[in-house]
């Protein structure tokens, strides 16, 4: 009776233990490179979603060339994952994103970094997203029509560059 408990136990610890990273948000960075085939701004050269701890994620859209905040006024820089986007756009006194799930009344908004001319940077919490976001990609676009408030840039505009998508 002792090496059946034993025995049980021994399995029920296995088990469990390998469940539960399984069930955890992956940690680590997942980046999406990007050719350099586009002419003009918003170029995209990678994404990059990292997952640093429980409640923050790091959202990073480089470029090829130099992207100055004012060219996000009117176009999106977005990093789209499934059902959810991240906007990057110039507030008035300093950059912001607008995140959020783009088919709901939406969004919210996050204060956002540009530490050079091609880099881009958030962090947000995806933790408990339903569904869960399980790919991204990056995607720039023209000029947009902003009649929709804060949820300007969350579709729409004419397709300049996107990455593939990829699994986080």
């Amino acid at each position: 009776m002792r090496h059946w408990l034993a025995a049980f136990i021994f399995v029920l610890v296995a088990v469990v233990g390998a469940t539960v990273p399984a069930l955890a948000e992956p940690l680590g960075p997942t980046t999406i490179d990007d050719p350099d085939d586009v002419d003009r701004q918003l170029d995209i050269r990678s994404v990059t979603v990292d997952t640093i701890r429980e409640g923050r994620t790091r959202v990073e859209l480089v470029f090829w060339n130099t992207v100055p905040r004012r060219a996000l006024k009117r176009r999106a820089a977005r990093v789209e994952f499934d059902g959810y986007f991240v906007r990057f756009w110039p507030g008035r006194h300093q950059l912001r994103v607008t995140w959020g799930d783009a088919a709901s009344s939406c969004c919210l908004i996050r204060p956002a970094r540009h530490p050079d001319g091609y880099t881009y940077i958030t962090m947000i919490s995806i933790d408990g997203a339903e569904p869960p976001a399980t790919r991204a990609r990056g995607k720039t676009t023209g000029m947009l029509d902003c009649s929709e408030g804060s949820r300007c840039g969350a579709s729409g505009g004419k397709l300049v560059d996107r990455t593939r998508w990829a699994n986080l």
